[in-house]
């Protein structure tokens, strides 16, 4: 069942899923840890701060843990790498893709591997996305403007719809004319509501009301069809993308970004 906020130990868990289909990972040590080995367990996983497009490449940039090495790759095994400075910040470039595009992003210190909080996706415009197991799609890079950034469904129809309003604002979501949610923008504006009743199969006109805001995005909830030709399937929709992913649980996800 879809929920909201998926435990971070079971996304990570399972997280070698897609990342598996990303080509090899690195070698993991069989010596004893050391202290900087078990230190890094614990590392804040790696993040994508910025993307931008410029002659034909992906500029991406990001966090991770001082001088770690970052791995960002698909599913056929493509690979970029990148390094951190001392101040844990990293940058590198890869092809852009004529369609949006799903990444695994690592990063590798003292033997140990950490996986981002999610897989990245890119647009053909480099807008970039953290798709969530569980949980809404988030904007990464230049903040989104107010109003609906995704809607995040599952097979049985449990949904989220999430995006941008002024920080502390109280929120309504509709779905074909019916109250279906309420919530509120947290401090730094983000939101996510999860709507009380499945999405049942077709199209959907959702909207969010509330002080300063009124968004809406209209899409199909049709169940994904099984992804025979890779972990993840894009379809574009009159009102953005539509991706279908595998997820590290081994579900699937579809998430729908309004154009931006």
């Amino acid at each position: 069942m879809f929920r909201v906020r998926a435990p971070l130990v079971a996304v990570l868990a399972g997280a070698g899923l897609l990342l598996a289909a990303c080509g090899p990972q690195p070698a993991q040590s069989s010596a004893p840890a050391s202290e900087t080995e078990t230190h890094a367990a614990y590392l804040t996983p790696p993040a994508v701060t910025d993307i931008a497009l410029s002659a034909g490449q992906m500029l991406i940039s990001g966090t991770a843990a001082p001088n770690a090495r970052v791995r960002l790759a698909t599913p056929t095994g493509v690979t970029s790498l990148a390094t951190a400075d001392a101040a844990g910040l990293w940058r590198l470039s890869a092809p852009a893709q004529p369609q949006a595009a799903l990444y695994g992003l690592s990063q590798s210190l003292g033997g140990q591997t950490v996986q981002a909080e999610g897989y990245v996706m890119v647009t053909p415009a480099g807008a970039g996305y953290l798709l969530r197991a569980g949980a809404g799609a988030v904007r990464l890079g230049r903040p989104a403007t107010q109003g609906i950034t995704a809607v995040d469904f599952d097979r049985e129809g449990a949904a989220v719809v999430s995006g941008r309003a002024p920080a502390g604002t109280s929120l309504s979501a509709w779905v074909d004319g019916r109250r279906a949610a309420e919530g509120r923008a947290d401090q730094a504006g983000a939101f996510s509501l999860s709507l009380n009743a499945p999405l049942r199969d077709g199209g959907h006109d959702v909207k969010v009301f509330g002080e300063s805001i009124d968004s809406r995005i209209a899409f199909s909830a049709a169940q994904a069809q099984p992804l025979v030709g890779g972990p993840f399937r894009v379809v574009p929709t009159a009102g953005g993308v539509r991706v279908d992913w595998i997820t590290p649980g081994g579900g699937v996800q579809s998430t729908v970004v309004a154009a931006s």
